[in-house]
C-alpha cells in the first residue's frame, strides 16, 4: 500500500520548501526549527529511497505514487 513516507521527490520537495521559508524569517529560533525540520523530511527522503531499492531487488515493488487510486 502507498504512503506518502513512500514518495521520496515529495519528501525531498518538502525539505527544500521549509528552508526557503526559513530563510525569509526574522527569528533565529524559527528559522533553526525550520531547518532542523527539513533535515528531518531529508532524511525520510533517503530512508523512503532506500526502501524502494530494497523492495525492487527484493523482487516486492511499493506501487508508485501515480498508482495509488482510491
Amino acid at each position: 500500500m502507498y504512503s506518502i513516507l513512500d514518495d521520496q521527490e515529495h519528501l525531498h520537495k518538502r525539505a527544500q520548501e521549509l528552508r526557503d521559508l526559513a530563510a525569509g524569517m526574522s527569528s533565529e529560533t524559527a528559522r533553526e526549527q525550520l531547518f532542523l525540520l527539513a533535515e528531518d523530511y531529508d532524511r525520510l527522503g533517503r530512508t523512503a529511497a532506500r526502501r524502494a531499492a530494497d523492495s525492487a531487488r527484493s523482487g516486492d515493488p511499493r506501487r508508485a505514487p501515480d498508482e495509488r487510486g482510491g
